[in-house]
């Protein structure tokens, strides 16, 4: 009586035959245009510098205010 002996495989290539020729979309296929949607305008360097300035000016004065409010609350809850 013949009983087949079975070696385990060293990797999963082995078990189901070699992929690696075959493109990966992580590798060798580039994805694009997936945030495209989001973009609404396209300024210069110097406008979208100007831009951030101000977003970021807003930004601190809105921190601040909000840093006003809530500072004295916590200074009477610490109490």
């Amino acid at each position: 009586m013949h009983v087949e002996t079975h070696q385990a495989p060293d990797s999963l290539d082995e078990l189901r035959g070699s992929d690696r020729d075959k493109p990966k979309a992580w590798k060798t296929i580039w994805g694009c245009g997936q945030g495209i949607g989001a973009v609404h305008d396209v300024p210069g360097a110097a406008e979208l510098v100007e831009r951030l300035g101000r977003e970021y000016e807003a930004a601190w004065e809105e921190m601040a205010t909000l840093r006003a409010a809530w500072l004295p609350a916590a200074k009477r809850r610490a109490a």
